[in-house]
């Protein structure tokens, strides 16, 4: 079994035109995880979170376990099974990072809770894949009744024989309750070549938002959603410059009116002075500027966030480190 420490610890700076300027140092991250293989083909992850996290009240099961499941993949098989709480499947690639790996979230994947417990069967050929994935599902966002809460989705990824092309595409039926589904399409591609590294996510669905400025009051709209982010890495010896911009749009389902329009941004440098990657320093600056519609959000004037992050992440395994002490 191999265990390992994952953490991450930043200092932030916010400036906000509606709110008053704020400095904190935070520990983002503190988690194990588990990994190790029970039998040939057969291996498992649990991923736990020790700090405490906010979440939403419908998601305290399991809250701080971002990952906890068993992968089945025999060599010969053509079959591979995820059994467990996982991610949902969606065809984005940036739902599949680490969150603390991230300084910047689509509006669409802030507002899920992307882990969730449920099974996943995939069908794999040479270079493509084809998945079905059935999950649970919690959030306010997408649950009118948590005892009919459940996700189906169907996704399709690609790739190039050197994997410096990935593709990814999926549909996701969400049944929110008795009578209510929601459904998403989401896609992603990745390119590398040489030192350069690019990503494109993009989300289309529905879901529920608060529309209420009052975090104590409910008053949720089922909202239609499209989101689009690109990010491009660079790769020159130990320095990682990086840039990512995003755009979001959010409209009432009913009225077709704009509810919410988001533009955001990061860009920065992350370093790593060890060889093994397992160490990294950031210093990232952050932007969101958001405009509201004058349905919803009546003399509500449009709102700018600017935010510098200075941090370090840290990623080691516990046998390991045990070694170099004994040593």
């Amino acid at each position: 079994m191999n265990v390992g420490l994952e953490v991450r610890t930043d200092f932030d700076a916010w400036m906000n035109n509606r709110h008053p300027d704020t400095r904190n140092f935070k520990l983002n991250t503190l988690q194990l995880v588990f990994s190790g293989e029970l039998y040939p083909g057969i291996t498992y992850r649990v991923q736990q979170r020790l700090n405490d996290t906010p979440f939403r009240e419908s998601d305290r099961y399991m809250a701080n376990t971002l990952d906890a499941f068993v992968h089945f993949a025999p060599r010969g098989w053509k079959w591979d099974f995820t059994i467990g709480k996982q991610n949902l499947l969606f065809g984005t690639y940036e739902t599949d990072y680490d969150p603390s790996d991230l300084y910047l979230l689509s509006l669409v994947f802030d507002n899920f809770l992307i882990s969730q417990v449920g099974a996943t069967a995939r069908r794999n050929w040479k270079n493509i894949s084809l998945a079905l994935q059935v999950s649970d599902v919690t959030g306010d966002q997408l649950v009118y009744n948590e005892n009919r809460s459940f996700a189906y989705t169907l996704n399709a990824a690609g790739y190039t024989p050197d994997r410096n092309m990935n593709a990814s595409i999926a549909y996701t039926m969400i049944q929110a309750g008795n009578k209510h589904f929601f459904n998403w399409l989401t896609l992603g591609a990745q390119f590398r070549h040489n030192h350069y590294f690019g990503e494109l996510d993009a989300y289309a669905g529905r879901y529920r938002e608060n529309m209420s400025l009052d975090e104590e009051t409910d008053n949720y709209i089922v909202a239609d959603n499209l989101s689009v982010s690109m990010t491009s890495r660079l790769r020159l010896g130990k320095l990682s410059p990086l840039l990512k911009l995003s755009f979001d749009y959010q409209q009432d389902a009913e009225e077709k009116t704009m509810s919410k329009r988001r533009w955001s941004g990061a860009a920065g440098m992350e370093y790593y002075p060890l060889d093994k990657q397992d160490l990294r320093f950031h210093a990232v600056y952050q932007f969101n500027y958001v405009s509201y519609g004058e349905m919803w959000y009546d003399n509500y004037h449009n709102e700018m966030t600017n935010r510098v992050t200075i941090g370090m992440r840290w990623q080691v395994s516990l046998g390991d480190l045990f070694d170099r002490l004994r040593k």
